[in-house]
């Protein structure tokens, strides 16, 4: 089964490419770097087949990071 056909790996990369639009959107990045994260989002699009099949429930890459980062400083310091 390739990349393009697993349910798991298509959410990864739509939430990818969902995380670079949205960066752009509210000024995490600089309007100079806009067409590096066009041309970006267009080959993570490409490479996933999610033009022919957009996924619809992108994860927000932000919270899951958000989460991953507490969980890991409650591990190192579980007094925490």
């Amino acid at each position: 089964m390739s990349g393009k056909t697993q349910p798991t790996t298509r959410r990864l990369a739509a939430s990818i490419v969902k995380f670079l639009q949205d960066s752009q959107k509210n000024g995490t990045l600089d309007s100079e770097d806009a067409e590096s994260m066009e041309v970006a989002t267009g080959i993570i699009s490409e490479s996933f087949g999610l033009d022919a099949a957009p996924v619809t429930d992108p994860v927000n890459l932000l919270q899951v990071f958000d989460v991953y980062e507490k969980t890991r400083e409650k591990m190192v310091d579980p007094l925490a």
